[in-house]
């Protein structure tokens, strides 16, 4: 009988570290690689903020297809003498389709800004 317990005790430790160890954390699956280029310098309605993209494309021209922001930038960790381009892991989501020459906006979750 302490054999048989033995043994069902090593098998459900076994199954438990193998469905921990094949498991991916939500937080981890969410988390991409952007690339914050610098502001927006267009005068228009819909334009201004902040672009990104989600291609590591570091131009900061309108040749690339880029995001608008809608984060206030210093929450972000943006500030004046911020150099960019800005590496970072984000997570984010759309807010608002594509328009005015960008594919949309977006609302950062949360950003990891690479040293």
């Amino acid at each position: 009988m302490k054999t048989l317990r033995v043994l069902f005790v090593a098998l459900f430790c076994m199954a438990f570290i193998a469905d921990i160890s094949c498991r991916k954390s939500a937080k981890d699956e969410n988390v991409v690689h952007a690339v914050i280029t610098g502001y927006d310098p267009r005068m228009c309605a819909c334009c201004g903020g902040l672009m990104i993209n989600f291609d590591g494309q570091t131009d900061p021209g309108f040749s690339t297809d880029y995001y608008l922001i809608k984060n206030d930038p210093a929450s972000l960790g943006i500030t004046a003498n911020t150099i960019f381009p800005v590496h970072a892991n984000v997570t984010w989501t759309l807010e608002t389709p594509a328009g005015c020459g960008s594919k949309g906006f977006v609302r950062i979750g949360s950003i990891v800004i690479h040293k």
